[in-house]
């Protein structure tokens, strides 16, 4: 971890200059890290991984004016922290249904969806807005990006919304590029 006096002094030089320090600092940690990882990796072996999202009999229904359209029919999953998880099906299958409750962005009809251990039904609208901002990521099939910023500056936008610091977004976005 970086301290303080290595964090300031990053401040006070120029952003190219700021940027090769931090490399090098990355450098450093990683090699005093190693170990802890080692050591982190050996107790989640010997430890049960908590799911992290967690479906129960989740259905969810749209109505039609006078009719009800069944699209998630009580689906039960269980993701891991770190698993790589594929949602596959034909057209008109719910996957997409799927990935706006999973995004908090829609509601379940009935069953549970627990997300880190906590009920997201029981979430306001104030706890969901702060859940899709620094749980949840989301690359949409049409990207919504804005036409007049770059792809860079596409990624800065939403760290900026996460109350980091401008030098913990350079950071964040200069690590991501």
């Amino acid at each position: 971890m970086a301290t303080t006096w290595q964090l300031l002094s990053l401040v006070a030089m120029p952003l190219d200059r700021a940027l090769a320090a931090a490399d090098e600092m990355r450098g450093t940690q990683a090699i005093e890290n190693k170990e802890q990882a080692a050591s982190r990796a050996t107790n989640a072996l010997s430890a049960p991984t908590p799911a992290i999202i967690r479906l129960e009999k989740l259905k969810k229904h749209y109505v039609m004016g006078r009719n009800i359209l069944p699209v998630l029919h009580g689906l039960n999953l269980e993701i891991k922290r770190g698993e790589m998880v594929a949602i596959m099906g034909p057209s008109g299958s719910g996957k997409s249904t799927l990935m706006n409750i999973l995004g908090c962005l829609d509601r379940s009809s009935d069953g549970r969806y627990i997300l880190d251990g906590v009920p997201v039904s029981e979430m306001s609208k104030n706890e969901l807005a702060d859940v899709r901002n620094q749980k949840i990521g989301f690359v949409f099939q049409g990207f919504h990006l804005l036409q007049w910023m770059t792809a860079l500056d596409n990624v800065e936008l939403p760290l900026i919304y996460t109350a980091l610091s401008t030098l913990s977004v350079l950071f964040e976005v200069h690590w991501l590029a």
